[in-house]
């Protein structure tokens, strides 16, 4: 495989938790909606991913933008189970209501970082890269 391949794989993996987490946080995901349905395939799929793209950017530590991505998407999941488990102890949601419309909002920006970044590799430095 050559590296722009495991590139490919590395960038792509990270693109599916990210895009679940934008929208969870754009999107109303209650039961029966269409980001549910549109929400629980993308969680599936970064259960899968995350562990995929953790490997890849240990394997391609020399490009600096996988380990980033492998790190903000470690925190993003961090930050939302942590979220989750608050809310399952507060017991509902109205109670806090602006903590979690500012947990939204910073997790929809640093979802549109790592849309940037992604897109730098695919758009931009994947042209650049040497062929194997």
């Amino acid at each position: 495989m050559t590296a722009k391949r495991k590139h490919d794989i590395a960038y792509g993996c990270f693109l599916v938790p990210w895009a679940a987490c934008l929208v969870a946080a754009t999107t109303p995901t209650d039961i029966g909606t269409v980001g549910f349905f549109i929400l629980l395939p993308l969680m599936m799929g970064s259960l899968a991913a995350i562990p995929f793209g953790v490997y890849y950017s240990i394997v391609l530590w020399r490009d600096v933008v996988p380990p980033l991505l492998s790190i903000l998407t470690i925190i993003m999941v961090v930050i939302v189970v942590t979220a989750v488990y608050d809310q399952m102890a507060l017991g509902s949601v109205t109670e806090s209501a602006e903590s979690y419309a500012a947990l939204n909002g910073r997790l929809v920006l640093i979802g549109i970082l790592v849309l940037i970044l992604e897109g730098s590799w695919f758009f931009w430095r994947r042209r650049a890269y040497p062929k194997d």
